[in-house]
């Protein structure tokens, strides 16, 4: 059975990466040069970090792999002000 878990990421323009910046999966916090690439990262770290809290007794069952649905909310943001100076 497959489980959703929502994932929010944001791109960070000064790193040039995208990152997860809101989940409904503790412990969950990483970044890639593309959103494909954060994708395919999400479907092997999100069952790996809920094996790691099935075997500390805080989940009651391991997830797979093929078991993993993500809700991939991006949220980019727009550079209003460019440069260094704010407005007056």
């Amino acid at each position: 059975m497959s489980r959703i878990f929502r994932v929010e990421a944001e791109f960070d323009h000064e790193a040039g990466v995208w990152y997860v910046s809101g989940s409904d999966v503790p412990g969950l916090a990483t970044e890639a040069s593309s959103l494909d690439e954060l994708m395919a990262k999400l479907q092997v770290m999100i069952p790996d970090l809920f094996d790691a809290r099935a075997e500390c007794g805080l989940e009651s069952a391991k997830i797979r792999e093929g078991d993993v649905s993500i809700e991939f909310i991006d949220r980019p943001r727009a550079v209003l002000f460019p440069t260094a100076e704010a407005p007056n």
